[in-house]
């Protein structure tokens, strides 16, 4: 078998063995205790946070951190506590805070305005939309972990067809290695994922099932593009080491960052219509 193939082969491998890692881990946090999964949520916010700082402003990157690992998890834990309406008023008013003037920073302050402010608008709507879908009565932990498992069968259907098909590129100034057959493979296979995990949870699966699963997994996949998008303007490969075959949280995250939102907002337009017990 040549090298490259043998490197993608195990490059997937470390994908799915870190999915199956972190997998059950999330969803233990969720099934828990709201609380666990919450201070989960902030921690993961908090490591992107930093990962998104190191990107941006390398030479200050701790007090970009700091600033903005504390806005998102203040965000996270005031919608849980008093609602998404209140964590959504938390985020935006610390990117309204974000473009202050700020003398505490020294030189550094005006750098860390616009990565401040847009690392919060990336970051946040996927915290709070996570805390309030588990947050729902009697189908919280349902809703994480259909979200979870679109997102993940996305990434790997996307990856193990791309990788294995090869093609047309779908979007090469973006993401050079996205091709058309990964869209396709990640959009079915995420929203077979999803299908599957309705049909467990509920028994059914209406059309209007299908079409949410097959919109959230275009917007994981949607997620992924815009992460690689970012990457490529400031010349960033991975934007850390911390997850074997994914690269940093903000790669291994990226597809839920617009998922977890797009999902939130149809669950919470279509009510009773999208029945999840």
């Amino acid at each position: 078998m040549p090298s490259s193939a043998v490197n993608r082969l195990s490059n997937l491998q470390a994908r799915i063995a870190t999915a199956f890692v972190i997998g059950p881990l999330a969803i233990a946090a969720a099934w828990l205790h709201h609380g666990t999964w919450v201070a989960l949520i902030a921690v993961a916010v908090v490591a992107g946070g930093r990962e998104w700082a190191r990107m941006m402003v390398p030479h200050a990157a701790l007090l970009l951190t700091l600033r903005l690992g504390a806005g998102l998890a203040a965000a996270a834990v005031v919608a849980s506590l008093f609602g998404v309406p209140w964590g959504l008023g938390v985020l935006l008013a610390a990117v309204a805070l974000a473009w202050l003037p700020w003398p505490a920073a020294g030189e550094a302050g005006p750098a860390l305005v616009g990565p401040l402010a847009w690392g919060l608008l990336y970051l946040g709507p996927s915290a709070v939309a996570l805390v309030w879908l588990h947050a729902q009565p009697g189908i919280g932990l349902t809703l994480v972990i259909w979200v979870l498992v679109v997102v993940w069968t996305t990434d790997i259907g996307a990856y193990a067809s791309g990788r294995s098909i090869g093609g047309p590129r779908l979007w090469p100034a973006v993401s050079p290695r996205k091709t058309w057959a990964g869209f396709v493979g990640g959009l079915v296979l995420g929203s077979l994922g999803g299908l599957a995990v309705r049909r467990l949870a509920v028994g059914d699966l209406s059309p209007s099932v299908v079409a949410v699963a097959v919109a959230v997994s275009l917007a994981s996949q949607a997620g992924d593009l815009l992460e690689s998008g970012i990457k490529r303007r400031h010349g960033v490969k991975d934007t850390g080491g911390l997850l074997p075959g994914h690269g940093g949280v903000l790669d291994r995250l990226d597809g839920l960052f617009v998922a977890a939102p797009v999902f939130a907002m149809i669950h919470a337009m279509a009510g009773d219509d999208l029945r999840w017990q």
